[in-house]
């Protein structure tokens, strides 16, 4: 499990929404 950020960075492709979801999953 690698933290989101490093996810966010690796997949730039994906919406901005979704990053903010790995990065802040709760509301």
């Amino acid at each position: 499990m690698k933290p989101p950020m490093v996810k966010k960075q690796r997949q730039p492709s994906l919406p901005l929404s979704y990053q903010e979801d790995l990065n802040s999953p709760l509301p």
